[in-house]
């Protein structure tokens, strides 16, 4: 009994150990990201959802917190249905049509319309709602189950822009067009045919909701009124330094309240558009191309923004606050393991954000980085690299070039002389004997400094002749001096970190490079339809069968697990998210446990962890061979 007794009590002093399987954890996000639209749900002022290019979010509380509410893909639209207000619409992108009849907890999808770039429902006949497609307005009467193109005059429609009913004249409703003007139905969206327009381009629209017949146009730097549907149209300079109008709002219950975003801000009509005032309080430059959204009353305004998320103003616009909590919609496209300055990642139009606490807290650090604020795409970060030997410095690749902080990211500055204009670099790699030396690729050529990026050379290969747009860019672990560069017809090699380069092989198409770091010579390269390999250096290729990889599968970025160097990574897209390889590339499977959204996917070794970055956030792989220790009831 005593026996019994001593090994029930070392059952559970003795710690256990356990393994566990591997995934994806999130490492939390930058909260922000690209708004495609909002909506405010109709008698329920505190609610409203997001449709972002990393899914759809929903807020209950004015904006002051978000959540995830649906589709996890790209959702270019949402729409409530203003009868059912349980009832919610979302357009993906690239795959069809998401409907929900209670408040966005549960979701049908039906790929009976695809590609929808805006949902309109009918303002008093429920299930009923137009979509504006690639190439045509159609409509439903059943909620969106089945679906009829209508008919318009006289234009074969592949550039519809904007679509609106009226809300209080419902069979009225507008769609303009990239070229052909503003489009009118006046039988509620059967019927199309050209109204007289006040421009060709007209770019953004709006229609009163007070006034049955009046709407509003967006021109350039002007703002356009009609008072009889369409018929005729009066202009008001809006400022004249704007260049293009992204959305127009007219808030409902605020009769004459009209708001633009532009790409100088926003601004703020009292009168109907006669007279404008920028409301910019708050509003850091860019924030192009935004949209706007209100609940009744002319006090609450939001801004969705095109990498930053939301803004919202509770005074009619006089001051913005950010409102981006659990609204984690930025895509990670470079990671950085920084050693002791922290984890850092670089965003689609969100710039550069650090953690120093992995990843539960991340900051921005864009102070500096970009030539023109009003440029959002320089916030484009796709590349990001530190000095081997002063870590506080540090190398970020984006639209408009390179840019270099020497104090951890606190503050940047240009460091791009001697590249074109835009050349949107897309890679960067140091010299690990040399950090003066970088090479950078881009979208317009190779790229190499001596200096530590005050100048910059085109590279050349062996004709003279640059090379062309850089797909892929990758040194040798084992070879400091040896780097190799695919410019999407032709592999590069160069053995004097990259003085001069030779052409080694002419595939289809080259997306990604990695090198085994075990055996140097072994190469793999992501092509065009699939993957190749080479076992003497670049100098032969197999294109051998691969298993369980689609053939016509994007291999967007290919890493070697840093803690077992048989495994190999890959990033597929557009939307097949992780694979993994153990057995030098011959088969692979899915490897996605814990990733909410496989769109976008990156995938980094960074010290001895191997990262995956996708449409809302970072993630961080736990490995399986990982054992998990387990207390027992003393605690050790």
């Amino acid at each position: 009994m005593a026996r019994w007794s001593l090994s029930f009590v070392l059952f559970f002093l003795i710690p256990s150990f356990t393994t566990v399987r591997a995934e994806w954890v999130p490492l939390g996000a930058p909260e922000g990201g690209r708004i495609n639209q909002i909506a405010v749900v109709p008698g329920s002022p505190g609610t409203a959802y997001a449709a972002t290019g990393s899914g759809l979010f929903k807020t209950t509380d004015s904006g002051t917190s978000w959540r995830v509410a649906g589709p996890a893909s790209e959702v270019e639209s949402v729409a409530v249905d203003p009868i059912h207000t349980d009832t919610v619409y979302a357009s993906d992108l690239y795959t069809g049509f998401w409907k929900s009849t209670d408040g966005g907890d549960r979701w049908t999808f039906s790929d009976s319309l695809r590609a929808a770039l805006f949902l309109a429902p009918h303002p008093v006949q429920a299930n009923t709602l137009l979509a504006l497609t690639r190439d045509a307005i159609v409509r439903s009467t059943d909620g969106g189950a089945s679906w009829d193109t209508v008919h318009w005059e006289g234009y074969n429609a592949n550039q519809f822009l904007t679509l609106s009913f009226s809300p209080v004249a419902p069979h009225y409703a507008y769609a303009t067009t990239n070229g052909q003007g503003i489009y009118r139905s006046t039988d509620g969206g059967v019927v199309w045919a050209r109204a007289v327009s006040p421009t060709r381009f007209p770019q953004s629209l709006a229609v009163d909701p007070v006034e049955p017949a009046w709407v509003y146009s967006g021109d350039v730097s002007a703002i356009r009124r009609s008072t009889d549907a369409g018929q005729t149209w009066t202009g008001y300079l809006l400022n004249k330094d704007v260049r293009q109008i992204f959305d127009l709002l007219a808030v409902p219950g605020h009769p004459g309240s009209l708001y633009a975003t532009t790409d100088l801000g926003v601004f703020r009509s009292p009168d109907h558009g006669a007279h404008w005032e920028s409301v910019a309080g708050g509003l850091p430059p860019p924030l192009e191309p935004c949209r706007l959204a209100a609940p009744p009353g002319g006090q609450v305004i939001y801004v969705g923004s095109y990498g930053l998320g939301i803004y919202r103003s509770t005074d009619g616009g006089a001051q913005w606050n950010r409102v981006n909590s659990g609204l984690r919609a930025l895509a990670v496209q470079a990671v950085l393991q920084n050693g002791g300055a922290g984890l850092y990642v670089g965003t689609r139009y969100g710039g550069v954000y650090r953690s120093t606490d992995n990843g539960r807290h991340w900051n921005e650090m864009n102070r500096g980085l970009n030539l023109n604020p009003l440029r959002y795409f320089a916030r484009d970060v796709r590349s990001l690299v530190s000095d081997p030997v002063n870590r506080l410095t540090i190398y970020a690749g984006t639209y408009e070039g390179i840019f270099k902080s020497t104090d951890g990211g606190e503050n940047w500055a240009f460091s791009g002389n001697g590249m074109p204009n835009l050349p949107h670099v897309t890679a960067i790699v140091t010299d690990r004997k040399d950090s003066r030396i970088l090479n950078a690729g881009s979208e317009v050529g190779l790229f190499r400094t001596m200096d530590g990026g005050d100048n910059w050379t085109q590279a050349k290969d062996a004709t003279g002749a640059p090379l062309g747009r850089i797909t892929a860019l990758t040194v040798n672990p084992t070879a400091p001096y040896e780097i190799y560069a695919g410019d999407g017809r032709t592999l590069y090699k160069s053995a004097d970190s990259g003085a001069t380069w030779q052409s080694v092989y002419t595939p289809i198409y080259i997306d990604s490079i990695a090198i085994d770091p075990r055996s140097p010579g072994i190469i793999y390269a992501g092509v065009d339809q699939g993957l190749q390999k080479s076992t003497d250096g670049g100098k032969t290729w197999a294109n051998f069968p691969v298993q369980g990889l689609s053939n016509l599968a994007s291999i967007a970025q290919l890493a070697f697990d840093p803690v077992d160097p048989g495994t190999l990574f890959a990033a597929v897209n557009p939307d097949g998210g992780i694979y993994r390889s153990t057995d030098g590339g011959m088969t692979w499977s899915p490897f996605n446990v814990g990733l909410r959204n496989l769109r976008f996917s990156t995938v980094a070794a960074e010290g001895r962890r191997i990262y995956a970055g996708t449409a809302n956030g970072l993630y961080v792989l736990r490995p399986d061979r990982t054992p998990v220790r387990r207390a027992g009831p003393s605690g050790r």
